[in-house]
């Protein structure tokens, strides 16, 4: 399975896709294993397939995790993995100066920003890994015994670190509630229940605060391509439009000039359901304080 996957990478162009491409082709392929697997058990008499796909295995979600943490976490961020995890990072192109490679006699996953909690992990960590070590889930993939994390770390302790986590909901919830009052912003209902929430990336809601200072912002909607995060992660990815298509393409200027932790991942123009130009932005993992940059 693992040759075709990378067989299906070399197939499409990996190298020239984009982050986004790279997700949807990543997804793609790993339906189109789930496909020929259950094939080849049907044929060696190993069931009927039922209308349902079979349970990711532990491969699977090693594998989607592996993708989404090199595309999305951001430069600079540090990931603890157990061996075999690493291996396939720096094999996908995670770079090596990055990762924190956890022998089995290792006691904890610092330091680190980040820690993906494998079966090997939580073995070798027990509940502590998710208990002390690394409280918030940012990313999970797949479920059960086989199921892989992406975890932020807490340097301080969990305690200091829940505290932290209150202090920003309170300081996100205020900076969208400053940003509804923007007369510049025009905030669609579902966007404005994200502010209202505290729901919102702060790079976003001050990148937001800024750009609406210059020109009209139509604030359509936020999104996250975090599967399975917890809800104290924000939202990091925004779809924004404007009043005319030099509006649209003030904004793209505007937020590829931008630098340092307020440089998104990715800004690209496209259209909504209805037919409407619109500029969608993401900034990298976490979304959430501080991630031990280093």
């Amino acid at each position: 399975m693992i040759r075709l996957w990378f067989a299906v990478r070399r197939a499409v162009g990996w190298g020239q896709a984009s982050r986004r491409q790279r997700w949807t082709l990543t997804l793609g392929a790993l339906c189109a294993l789930s496909v020929v697997t259950g094939g080849a058990l049907a044929a060696a008499g190993a069931g009927t397939p039922g209308p349902f796909a079979p349970p990711q295995t532990a491969a699977t979600n090693r594998a989607l995790a592996t993708a989404w943490i090199v595309q999305q976490v951001g430069p600079g961020v540090t990931v603890s993995c157990d061996p075999a995890m690493c291996r396939l990072l720096r094999a996908d192109g995670f770079p090596a100066p990055r990762l924190r490679t956890l022998p089995p006699a290792a006691r904890t996953p610092l330091p680190a920003g980040l820690v993906v909690s494998t079966p090997a992990l939580r073995n070798q960590f027990g509940t502590s890994l998710a208990a002390t070590f690394a409280p918030l889930m940012i990313a999970g993939f797949g479920s059960g015994a086989g199921r892989v994390e992406v975890r932020l770390t807490a340097p301080g302790g969990a305690a200091a670190f829940h505290a932290q986590l209150t202090a920003e909901h309170a300081f996100l919830v205020s900076g969208g509630r400053q940003l509804l009052r923007d007369q510049n912003i025009e905030a669609a209902p579902a966007a404005r229940t994200v502010l209202l929430a505290g729901e919102a990336d702060p790079r976003l809601l001050a990148t937001l605060s800024v750009l609406a200072a210059g020109m009209p912002v139509r604030l359509l909607a936020f999104d996250d391509p975090s599967p399975q995060a917890g809800p104290a992660v924000p939202l990091r990815g925004a779809e924004i439009g404007a009043s005319s298509p030099a509006g649209i393409s003030a904004e793209v200027a505007f937020l590829q000039a931008q630098r340092g932790a307020y440089r998104p991942a990715a800004v690209a123009t496209g259209r909504s359901a209805s037919g409407q130009s619109l500029v969608t932005v993401w900034f990298p993992a976490p979304g959430a304080m501080d991630a031990g940059a280093s």
